[in-house]
């Protein structure tokens, strides 16, 4: 975890960006078949794409495994002895293609080998292999291709397109120049491949839309495909845009696109910068995952970007936090983690921060009417201390159905708010009990400032930590964690002053009628905060009324 206070932002995400491959499918792309341009089986496609990835030098990734794992005959080993590689141009997501340059042995000149999108490398064919030989890619033959293509994704394959070149001995240089590789292609064929959904992923969207967050895929793949993946996953498809279209409108408009907009294609890496901004534009607390290079970019400007185990070291850097799994399911459940977190942190903060005004308060009036100090600093220390082990065991708590139900966010003004109602409130029952200590008990001379100190230390902590416990979650049902926790410190901080700790602490052990004096200033104040919970619940953690009986 590169930011640690990420978990807390978790809770407020309302929008999920997630990517097709490897999320809501299994990321383990696995060959099925490959075709000729009259979608007939063909094995010529395999068997060159499997060479191609033979001697490719950039890191693979799941589809070139696949297409590696297609040479079932040895085609590809056995051409290591026959091929070197003399250039390589690797796949990048403006030209959507590969391409790898080979010298053979046996034959003069030069083989180029292209795999990539059919949209991209269709264009770049001239010619088609057939039965017979090579003949022109007439438009009728492109128009068959393109039907075998659109036919294999509309039942959610990958499919490749799979070219070659012989030529003569070519200069190094890339696309784009007099002598460039990729051009005048012979088109082999289709390599089809499937990266099967994943199971969770159903269950997962369905605890996405019971959180309030929104599912938005952002994918490279082609639109049809990732149409036929959001189906198997139970995503609703409202609307679809791809990166032609989305590079055709300006800022405003992408902003207001990306509202009705639930699957975007075709991306790069730019452009998904660009869909989690103008996500941000609309008011959203985007999440995004990621786990490839053309990832960085919106991982780093997410609210919270969340990474994988598996991600390039790039992609780990730039996300805030980082999974074991990318498993759609651990992204929901790092969702609803983040939302307990940040209601016990809220409850944790509003608590302290109330109670300390309440302290101050009454340290303020305290010292300017007693001939001492109400309590030693380290008398101030202790007491912190023991409210503090108390206040750990939040972490093991409960947290209401109604707080996870939707996204929540740091509500500052509600804070503010109970820290005004409950400080003062605490402050005048810690006033009530230095009247009645000087009242009934009559210490009220410097030589008593000890057992004065130790009551209202007892006092003091004793409600506080009681206060914790009643404002922690839902009233009477709190976890054994706490309980017991709490039942430690109680008993630990009542105990002080009668232990040999006591003069360390500057106390000394007051008298049997200070019990009764106890009870009869906490039991109140106890019940004073009771009577303000339900504002506290619905001001500061914003539960309301329905959430209130879903709780019951």
């Amino acid at each position: 975890m590169t930011r640690p206070e990420a978990i807390h932002d978790l809770g407020s995400i309302d929008v999920a960006c997630l990517d097709k491959t490897g999320t809501l499918t299994e990321d383990r792309v696995v060959f099925t078949h490959s075709i000729d341009v009259d979608g007939r089986p063909e094995p010529a496609p395999a068997d060159a794409a499997a060479v191609a990835v033979r001697f490719q030098t950039t890191p693979r990734d799941c589809l070139d495994d696949a297409m590696a794992a297609a040479d079932r005959d040895g085609s590809a080993l056995l051409a290591h002895g026959l091929l070197t590689r003399v250039e390589e141009l690797p796949f990048d997501h403006s030209r959507r293609r590969s391409a790898v340059v080979l010298r053979d042995a046996h034959d003069p000149g030069e083989l180029v080998i292209v795999r990539g999108d059919p949209d991209t490398v269709l264009p770049r064919c001239t010619r088609v292999a057939r039965a017979g030989g090579p003949v022109e890619l007439t438009a009728s033959l492109r128009a068959a291709a393109a039907d075998a293509v659109a036919g294999h994704r509309a039942t959610g394959l990958r499919v490749v397109a799979v070219a070659t070149r012989r030529t003569p001995l070519l200069r190094p240089l890339g696309a784009g120049d007099d002598d460039d590789p990729e051009r005048d292609l012979l088109l082999l064929g289709f390599v089809g491949m499937v990266d099967p959904v994943r199971e969770s992923a159903a269950r997962a969207v369905e605890r996405f839309a019971e959180q309030g967050v929104a599912v938005k895929v952002l994918t490279g793949d082609d639109t049809a495909v990732a149409e036929q993946v959001c189906a198997r996953a139970g995503i609703a498809v409202t609307g679809v845009l791809d990166g032609a279209a989305l590079d055709g409108l300006n800022d405003v408009a992408l902003a207001r696109a990306v509202e009705r907009t639930t699957l975007f294609t075709r991306l790069g890496p730019l452009q998904k910068e660009r869909v989690v901004g103008a996500l941000q534009a609309r008011g959203h607390t985007v999440g995004f995952l990621g786990d490839g290079l053309n990832d960085v970019g919106a991982l780093r400007i997410a609210d919270v970007g969340i990474g994988v185990d598996g991600a390039v070291p790039a992609a780990r850097a730039a996300a805030d936090i980082v999974l074991a799994d990318r498993s759609p399911d651990v992204v929901v459940s790092a969702v609803e983690e983040g939302r307990r977190t940040l209601g016990r942190a809220t409850r944790y903060l509003t608590v302290t921060a109330a109670l300390n005004v309440g302290n101050t308060l009454s340290v303020l009036v305290a010292s300017a009417v007693l001939p001492f100090l109400p309590l030693l600093p380290a008398q101030l220390l202790l007491q912190g201390v023991l409210f503090g082990v108390a206040a750990l065991s939040l972490s093991f708590d409960r947290v209401e159905p109604g707080w996870t139900a939707r996204p929540r966010r740091w509500d500052t003004r509600g804070m503010l708010w109970f820290m005004a109602v409950l400080g003062p409130l605490a402050s005048a029952f810690d006033l009530v009990t230095f009247w009645a200590v000087w009242r009934f008990l009559g210490l009220d001379t410097p030589q008593e400032q000890a057992v004065f100190q130790a009551v209202w230390f007892s006092e003091g902590m004793l409600s506080q930590v009681l206060v914790l416990l009643l404002l922690r979650t839902r009233a009477g049902r709190a976890s054994r964690p706490v309980v017991a926790t709490v039942c430690a410190v109680v008993l630990a901080g009542l105990a002080v002053p009668y232990t040999p700790l006591a003069p360390l602490f500057g106390m000394a052990a007051p008298p049997p009628a200070v019990w009764p004096l106890l009870a009869a200033v906490v039991l109140p104040f106890l019940a004073c905060v009771a009577a303000i919970r339900p504002l506290y619940l619905r001001h500061v953690l914003g539960i309301d009324a329905a959430d209130l009986r879903r709780e019951r």
